[in-house]
């Protein structure tokens, strides 16, 4: 015999049919969802119903078998009579206690959606939010933060995907709502980070992201950049330093990073400056890809030292020892090509290195014109008395710097290319040896004999020099020039002897600053030394 009341859920039937003769107590309640305007309803299904039996073991089986009409969790509609509701989900069973024997109440709740709703999409509890923070550089911070769950609508879990397909098309549109209190509007903001947060239990997807603008230019990556300008008093040179950064954050490439730098305007310095009266004396760029982020600092000067692009400076000292009558000089030179670091071309590609070798073949023909202003030096001192100490010619290609370093002296303490000497002689005579021991029962008297032979005599030089490399280049500078002048020393000391040995020679060579030290020995059997 049929219930009264005709309940399908698809895909099981009637889930009554086989628990109870009576149907349950059906209540309908309809709740309309507005997010901005109407929404979509849920509709609410609560079945009131008794179990009935005359042994527990039936009353239980009856329960088992209410929870597995139900175990699916999820029905694509359910047909009450003529009416018709879908993507419905349980929401829960519950049983209760009875004053009554062999009867059991029970309470199913069931939930359905509109499959497509006023949203065109398969989610409910959407939550949109939308905030804005103007900085004291004309930046906005704009927070977006969607939240949405979503809807099951097959017998397949989908509900994570459609929440999903649902935030996709509404992340990264903030075009629909600017902030109507400063009128700014955009269509590419330069998104900083995104957060995203998934509840698989309740088929949530909370999205936020974090974007950042400039008021003035909504559509590029935010470029800021301070100026700073100082005159020297003393030589009368402005310089101006431009440094700044280009945020590209996850919206834009390298190459909109560059074309960025095109809007810096130098047009309204002060002090009735032009900025064409200004030369590039330096640039640097700073990539930082993790952040996506261009930092650079641009150097600009009016000093006349810049021609062609480089900049050249130096710096002579002269010092002079009274006491020993001795004379230095210092002279010390850098030139910094800066064309190659114009930002034409990538600076982060192999390309630079092209770029660079071409810049030091520049910078190499101004380096020679640096070397020609020691010549001035005639004025000051008897230059063809000096002897160059050492130079060096250092490139740093980080920085695009090539350095040229050299010093003289005119100290008559020398030998050869051997200059600045400092030294040590020192002799131990070769004496007689003997040897004494004790008289037995002799109360303390020894005996004292002759051994007949004398130990070598020792002649020591130890000390260091400086290498006069305008006289022997340092790389073809030979530890053999100290020996020379050892046995100078020695033939000095011991110009009568003709049976030398050469016991030590420890000689060391600093070729960075043109410097050597010795330690050399001498012995001889013969006694007359000068």
């Amino acid at each position: 015999m049929p219930l009264p009341v005709d309940i399908q859920f698809s895909g099981i039937g009637n889930p009554f049919s086989n628990i109870s003769k009576m149907p349950p107590y059906i209540t309908k309640s309809i709740r309309p969802i507005f997010n901005g305007g109407f929404e979509r309803s849920e509709i609410q299904y609560t079945f009131n119903g008794q179990l009935t039996g005359l042994t527990f073991a039936t009353l239980k089986n009856k329960v088992d078998q209410l929870f597995s009409n139900f175990s699916n969790g999820f029905y694509p509609s359910i047909t009450i009579d003529t009416e018709y509701s879908e993507c419905c989900q349980l929401d829960s069973i519950s049983i209760e206690g009875s004053n009554y024997v062999g009867i059991v109440p029970y309470t199913v709740q069931v939930t359905c959606h509109d499959k497509t709703n006023g949203l065109g999409a398969k989610v409910k509890n959407v939550s949109r939010e939308i905030s804005y923070q103007e900085t004291e550089d004309k930046q906005l911070q704009i927070s977006h933060r969607i939240s949405v769950d979503g809807i099951r609508t097959t017998n397949s879990n989908d509900a994570l995907s459609n929440a999903r397909a649902f935030v996709n098309n509404l992340t990264g549109r903030l075009s629909d709502f600017g902030p109507y209190w400063n009128g700014a509007t955009f269509t590419t903001p330069t998104l900083l980070n995104q957060k995203e947060t998934i509840n698989p239990l309740d088929a949530n997807i909370s999205v936020e992201e974090n974007y950042v603008v400039d008021t003035g230019n909504g559509n590029n990556p935010v470029l800021r950049y301070t100026m700073n300008i100082s005159s020297g008093v003393e030589d009368g040179n402005v310089n101006l330093t431009i440094d700044g950064n280009v945020i590209g954050g996850k919206t834009y490439g390298f190459s909109a990073l560059k074309s960025q730098l095109a809007s810096i305007t130098t047009s309204n310095l002060p002090y009735g400056l032009s900025f064409a009266d200004f030369s590039v004396n330096g640039e640097n760029y700073d990539y930082n890809a993790n952040v996506n982020t261009l930092s650079f600092s641009q150097n600009y000067t009016n000093d006349q030292r810049i021609q062609d692009g480089i900049s050249k400076t130096y710096s002579i000292d002269i010092s002079t020892d009274f006491i020993e009558q001795i004379n230095k000089i210092d002279y010390k030179g850098d030139v910094k090509p800066n064309t190659n670091l114009t930002f034409a071309t990538d600076l982060i590609f192999a390309t630079a290195k092209n770029i660079f070798s071409s810049s030091v073949k520049n910078g190499l023909t101004k380096v020679n014109d640096l070397l020609t202003q020691t010549t001035f030096l005639n004025n000051i001192i008897d230059k063809p008395k000096l002897h160059l100490i050492s130079n060096s010619l250092t490139i740093d290609q980080n920085n695009a710097v090539l350095s040229s370093n050299e010093s003289y002296d005119d100290t008559n303490n020398r030998y050869g290319s051997l200059v600045n000497l400092d030294y040590t002689i020192k002799i131990t005579p070769g004496l007689t040896q003997y040897s004494f021991s004790p008289v037995l029962d002799g109360n303390g008297q020894h005996v004292i004999e002759d051994l007949n032979y004398k130990k070598r005599h020792v002649l020591g030089i130890n000390g260091s020099a400086l290498i006069d490399v305008s006289v022997t280049p340092i790389a073809t500078f030979n530890s053999s020039l100290i020996v020379d002048f050892a046995n100078y020393l020695r033939n000095a000391y011991f110009s009568a002897a003709s049976d030398l040995i050469l016991t030590k020679s420890n000689v060391s060579v600093n070729k960075e600053n043109a410097s050597c030290s010795f330690d050399i020995e001498f012995s001889s059997e013969t006694s007359q030394y000068n």
